[in-house]
Order: structure tokens, then sequence, then C-alpha cells
């Protein structure tokens, strides 16, 4: 799918022209990815008052999980909603309930190229002490 993200202006931040340009990599990668995982759940928790949330609250950190795991491996593999584009056909094709919520898309394969290093701010630029601040 080829420009399915604008191509960002050229004075555009550096972390912003990285986003679209792994986005639209992403995109043009998900035919050959060996393997599609799509995280889904279904409304059932608690008991005796189902809540949608729960969904979310069980299916996000199991994908996470699964994104971890990966990595350890030495597998690429990323969360993704692009699915949502073209859910109706993802659900007919793969016969998924309407009740049962799809959370996320994580394509899975070998990267072209090693991971490299983490690239994170320390944790005293992203914590808040008894209150938000910044």
């Amino acid at each position: 799918m080829a420009g399915f993200f604008p191509t960002p202006a050229p004075t555009t931040e550096k972390s912003t022209q990285l986003m679209f340009t792994g986005g639209q990599a992403l995109i043009d990668g998900l035919a050959t990815a060996p393997a599609l995982i799509l995280v889904c759940g279904r409304m059932t928790y608690p008991p005796n008052n189902p809540n949608e949330l729960m969904i979310w609250s069980a299916c996000y950190p199991a994908a996470q999980n699964l994104i971890v795991a990966a990595r350890a491996l030495g597998l690429g593999a990323t969360f993704t909603t692009f699915y949502r584009r073209v859910e109706p056909v993802v659900r007919e094709t793969l016969s998924i309930p309407e009740e049962v919520k799809i959370a996320a898309l994580i394509p899975v394969r070998w990267p072209d190229r090693p991971h490299g290093p983490m690239n994170r701010r320390p944790v005293e630029e992203v914590i808040h002490w008894d209150s938000w601040s910044g």
C-alpha cells in the first residue's frame, strides 16, 4: 500500500520522519510477514457485569509481552491497528464473531538487520512523583 502515509515536510523533526518511514515500511512488509497475530478478547469479566474496558486491560499487556518475547528471540514484531481499515474483511476471512474484540495486529518476522541498542529517555525524565509535573 504505497503512499499510505503522507510524506512529511523536509523540515519535520527527525523522529517524526522516522515514524512515517517506519510506518510505511510496516505497511509494505505486512504481506510478507510469515506470522500475523491478532490479539483478541471476549467481554466476559467481571462475570455478572461484563465491562469492555476489562478486555483491553488483558489484551494490551498480552500483546506487549508477545512483542518483548519476540525481541528476546531476535524476531521483529510490532503493535499495530492497521487491521481497522479492513476489519470487516479480516473478520469475515477468519470467521471472527462480532462479539470478539480485536485489540491489535502483531506481524512477526526476522528483521532485515539486527536490533540496535534501545534508545530510551532516563526514567527520571518520564516519571512523576506525588503529582503530575511537566
